[in-house]
């Protein structure tokens, strides 16, 4: 009789050891991403296309520990084939190549200035798939409502989370405005506020930091200078510094590296200049070095301490640069290269970025996928919300 009570009991413990082997094994795959594959993950998206063998060998982990967990990333779409290796001098079985799936999410980035708007969507590999930009008013008063109405035909189930990028000093953790003169705000919770009527993740972006971040698959370290003009040429013009270290956003101790005081920059043109009165004046003509000798002159003092000091890889003008002929680029260029060839073994690199709001916007998309890539707790986190776990 013991014995029976006893091989029962064994009987009822066994049952209970599987149930919970059962749940354990639902529960990893409920998951459905983990810092491995993640790790895993952030690899194949920087290379490309790689085999599992080139996994193993990278992470320093034992191939049959990335199969499993290629696997995983397979199943729920992360990753997809992309076809085999060729086989090596002596035959043998062909690897199989991964990538990581364009197809899985989409990032809205959206750039914000006082008239106009740029809606700007890109797939998980960082490829730009739409854009578009609309022009409107935008004030302290309209500004969430303008948002919304205008994004609502460009979010759908796969949009993982927005991006908004804006003039001014913003607090990206706390999704605050802590001041934009551009649009009249001051601590503004704007993260919040367009969170609960778009019901999807947001995070805010200083405008110059976002079309910095579209140029760090480049460069590691690098400044991106954004010019804005008015649209009354008789006012100073803006000019704020994106800038990346070691390929990371640097927003200084009060979230205000890269912004110059509003007067650092004159307006763009002499005031007898009768011909040119407004910015969409001289949309359809360009600016020559003689015309906006003063403004330029300016903008080449500020850019040269600036960068000298910083020593950047790059050296990026953007913003409403597209107002100027060539030969105020060649002008700027030659200028400020002239001064960093004074440092022995200077190799700063100088290039002008024509497509203004279009590039903070996309930028800002960017910056997210690179948190996305670089860190699994945002990841994981950003999936979470968005529905993917």
């Amino acid at each position: 009789m013991p014995e029976i009570k006893f091989g029962f009991v064994l009987v009822q413990v066994y049952k209970v050891n599987v149930s919970c082997m059962h749940h354990a094994t639902n529960w990893k795959e409920g998951v459905r991403m983990n810092q491995t594959q993640h790790k895993i993950l952030s690899l194949i998206w920087k290379k490309e296309k790689l085999s599992i063998k080139d996994i193993s060998y990278i992470l320093g982990v034992d191939t049959s520990t990335v199969s499993r967990n290629i696997r995983v990333l397979l199943r729920h779409d992360y990753v997809v084939e992309a076809g085999e290796m060729e086989a090596g001098p002596y035959g043998g079985r062909k690897a199989r190549i991964y990538s990581a799936n364009p197809d899985k999410f989409k990032v809205l980035g959206i750039g914000v200035e006082q008239s106009e708007m740029v809606f700007s969507i890109i797939n998980a590999k960082g490829e730009i798939i739409f854009s578009k930009k609309c022009v409107c008013n935008l004030s302290r008063e309209n500004l969430v409502e303008r948002i919304v109405e205008y994004s609502r035909e460009f979010i759908d189930d796969k949009v993982l989370a927005v991006s908004v990028s804006m003039p001014g000093i913003i607090d990206t953790d706390k999704g605050c405005v802590l001041f934009s003169a551009a649009l009249g705000l001051k601590d503004f919770d704007l993260k919040s506020k367009l969170e609960k009527k778009i019901k999807k993740e947001v995070f805010l972006l200083n405008d110059a930091n976002a079309a910095a971040s579209l140029y760090t698959s480049m460069w590691n370290n690098l400044i991106y200078f954004l010019i804005t003009v008015p649209y009354d040429l008789n006012e100073n013009a803006g000019l704020g510094a994106g800038i990346i270290i070691n390929g990371k956003i640097y927003t200084g101790s009060a979230m205000s590296a890269g912004e110059f005081p509003l007067n650092t920059l004159p307006p763009l043109l002499e005031k007898d200049q009768s011909l040119y009165r407004t910015f969409s004046d001289i949309k359809l003509g360009k600016l020559s070095y003689e015309q906006a000798k003063t403004f330029v002159d300016k903008l080449i003092e500020n850019i040269s301490k600036i960068t000298y000091v910083l020593d950047p890889e790059a050296i990026i003008l953007g913003g409403d640069i597209s107002v100027f002929k060539e030969d105020v680029y060649l002008k700027i260029k030659d200028d400020i290269l002239a001064i960093f060839n004074q440092k022995p073994q200077s190799r700063t690199v100088f290039t002008v970025d024509e497509n203004g709001l279009e590039t903070v916007a996309n930028g800002g998309a960017r910056a997210i996928l690179n948190r996305f890539i670089d860190e699994f707790e945002f990841a994981y986190k950003i999936m979470k919300d968005g529905g993917l776990l």
